[in-house]
């Protein structure tokens, strides 16, 4: 599957029709002999006529003005667009309400509508639009109307989209999501990038069911009238029940939590308790004890929190349990113990300024020491732990993969994606055990050079980086900080110190978190260094003085 060049002026063309015919190949057989029909309509058409329906597609909304059409590579556009009316893709005379004939007008037209509607009316035209709809409301007689009804003096232009539906479908088989717009790969050189061919036949289809897709999409569209602040009951009267799929159930379960968040701030408390326990993720549980102790159910909730944090295995979230813990505990006056994070080593320095920042002068200074320093953030360990996992992160499990350009797998940040792949990731811990290791991430390295994946910068993983990373960072260090990580990929990739510093005739390493004046540590930094303390990972924090 490849994109076609940006220099095509039809490229987005190309590379749409790229996406249906990778759809077409994958889930022919979960599409509806209507949608095959659309697609095998749109595919006979006209080059230019494909490419219309495409511009209209991407475009947000199924309601066009005709009058407002007009795009330099498709110079034949009326031709086209009757080419697309008469195959049923477009209606050109749709029956609209009067909110939706307003929505594609100007304010003036609005105006000259409402003018025409009622010439009696005296409507100023420094109305503002909301003004303008305002009225309009009083004069709608609720029923649906061609434009030509609506305003026979008027634009009648209007045009409706009749694949919408179906477009999004194939969005959704493809990227594995609806949040993912067409812009993202039919407007992009995605096949000028390298990614990891992941085979996807039908046994790891994502989606093995018509009856899958439906409830996404449901779970989605109840998500957007969640943004859209429906009424509380009307939302919840459309919740589903729970899911035998399990990439599916989780999506339930963070849009259990959505809800209940929306029925804790309109008051309804019991709503919200329930819809927190039945989501049972960990920003859920956190948000369920919060409100336990607001009204006062203290001994429930301190006995509900002691629980949570023995099944938990994230230490941010078990944090914020303690947390809840502990001040149940003072206000039932009994003493609970929490967890202090152990202050990090750290040192002063006072530096001349430098014009590339705070990191780069203290960069400089351990190179005056004769040692090579490198401002890498968290692409030390996130590049080694990419190279190392590799073969764990792209292994094909069902529902991980949706298309060819993915440079993670959908379940990354699951619960699930490590029970998945245990064996894989025991075989990488166990080669850490001895020196196959270093031959294992260097063969990956020049073997993967270049090939998108969520934890490796290949800029930043510089031969020079990797050599001395593997000479000076001893195999237990790298265990330690790699469990860490798989505790909770999403938020272990990011917090780490700035600098690493190579000592090679020592063949030692130090991690330096730099801080200049004024800056201070945040939650998820003192998270790391707290960790590195208890594991004996050289660590320190260097604050920085300029020198006037």
């Amino acid at each position: 599957m490849q994109s076609a060049p940006l220099s095509d002026p039809l490229y987005y063309l190309r590379n749409a029709e790229s996406v249906v015919d990778w759809c077409l190949s994958h889930y022919a057989d979960l599409l509806t002999a209507e949608e095959l029909e659309q697609l095998a309509c749109w595919i006979a058409l006209p080059e230019q006529a494909r490419a219309l329906l495409v511009r209209m597609v991407m475009r947000k909304g199924d309601l066009f003005r005709g009058d407002k059409l007009s795009y330099d590579e498709i110079p034949l556009l009326i031709p086209s667009l009757q080419a697309l009316v008469a195959a049923g893709l477009v209606n050109d005379s749709p029956k609209i309400s009067a909110e939706q004939m307003a929505s594609v007008l100007v304010k003036q037209e609005i105006w000259q509508w409402l003018f025409d509607l009622d010439k009696q009316a005296k409507l100023n035209k420094q109305l503002s639009k909301a003004a303008l709809l305002a009225h309009l409301a009083d004069l709608d007689d609720g029923l649906a109307k061609t434009p030509a009804m609506w305003w026979p003096e008027g634009v009648q232009s209007i045009l409706r989209l009749q694949v919408d539906g179906l477009f999004e479908r194939l969005r959704l088989l493809f990227f594995g999501n609806l949040h993912q717009q067409w812009s993202e790969f039919v407007i992009t050189e995605l096949g000028y990038q390298t990614y990891e061919q992941v085979p996807i036949v039908a046994e790891l289809r994502a989606f093995q069911k018509r009856e899958e897709i439906e409830y996404y999409c449901h779970l989605h569209e109840l998500g957007r009238r969640l943004e859209q602040q429906e009424s509380l009951i009307s939302l919840l009267v459309d919740v589903p029940k729970d899911h035998q799929v399990l990439w599916l159930q989780e999506r339930l379960q963070h849009l259990l939590f959505g809800i209940g968040h929306y029925a804790e701030r309109q008051g309804d408390i019991d709503a919200a308790l329930q819809l927190y326990r039945r989501s049972g993720t960990n920003a859920a549980k956190v948000r369920e004890l919060r409100v336990m102790e607001k009204h006062g159910e203290l001994e429930q909730t301190y006995a509900l929190a002691r629980q949570y944090i023995e099944q938990t295995r994230q230490p941010a979230t078990v944090m914020l349990l303690q947390r809840v813990a502990a001040r149940c505990a003072k206000k039932l006056n009994r003493v609970y113990q929490v967890n202090k994070l152990i202050d990090p080593v750290s040192d002063t320095l006072r530096l001349p300024r430098n014009k590339d920042g705070v990191e780069q002068a203290v960069v400089m200074h351990y190179q005056g020491q004769g040692m090579q320093a490198y401002h890498l953030e968290n692409d030390l360990f996130t590049g080694l732990f990419g190279l190392l996992f590799w073969q764990a992160i792209f292994a094909p499990v069902p529902g991980a993969f949706f298309n060819p350009y993915q440079l993670k797998p959908r379940d990354l940040y699951e619960e699930q994606f490590q029970k998945q792949r245990q064996t894989l990731i025991d075989a990488a811990f166990a080669s850490l055990q001895s020196t196959d290791y270093q031959q294992r991430m260097l063969a990956c390295w020049q073997a993967k050079q270049g090939v998108r994946n969520r934890f490796v910068n290949w800029t930043g993983l510089t031969p020079e980086v990797l050599q001395q990373a593997l000479s000076c960072i001893p195999a237990k260090h790298l265990e330690k900080v790699f469990r860490q990580m798989l505790l909770d990929l999403k938020h272990h990739c990011s917090g780490m110190p700035d600098l690493v510093v190579f000592d090679q005739h020592n063949s030692t390493y130090e991690l330096v978190e730099v801080k200049g004046p004024g800056d201070r540590l945040q939650e998820h930094q003192k998270l790391w260094l707290d960790f590195y303390q208890r594991n004996n990972i050289p660590a320190q924090v260097v604050y920085v003085e300029w020198m006037s």
